[in-house]
């Protein structure tokens, strides 16, 4: 009986289980990471001064289709990292460290997005209408 015991067969131990989801969870949210880097580095080619970069940004339509490339793809990555990492964290019997971290990235991208976001409307709030402005001097 104790031969028995002492003899266990690879069949008897539960298999392990990885967190599939949560690993390409962690990976996409890598290459958006990358994605990022890629904006700043894209956006640091531009000129410094406001209407130089306007001026630019006017004339060079490429370099308007490169950024907006850039950062839709790294936003769209970054949302789908955060549901599938979101999405691994409660899965059943998985491993969660891998899901956490991923959720932590893909976290922190998205509050630096709508931050940057946010701030941006703020200081940069938009014209009225053109609407508003007209019947505003009619009256």
């Amino acid at each position: 009986m104790s031969d028995a015991a002492e003899t266990s067969s690879p069949h008897d131990s539960p298999p392990t289980i990885s967190n599939t989801v949560a690993l390409i969870g962690v990976i996409l949210a890598g290459v958006s990471v990358g994605l990022v880097v890629l904006l700043f580095a894209l956006a640091a080619q531009q000129p410094a001064e406001m209407e130089q970069f306007r001026q630019h940004l006017q004339a060079d339509t490429p370099a308007q289709l490169r950024l907006l490339i850039v950062g839709f793809s790294a936003a769209i990555l970054t949302l789908v990292s955060a549901f599938l990492c979101v999405l691994g964290l409660f899965l059943p019997n998985r491993p969660r460290l891998l899901a956490a971290i991923g959720t932590g990235i893909s976290g922190v991208m998205l509050l630096g997005v709508f931050g940057v976001a946010i701030v941006g409307a703020v200081l940069n709030p938009a014209a009225p209408p053109a609407d508003s402005v007209e019947a505003d001097t009619n009256e």
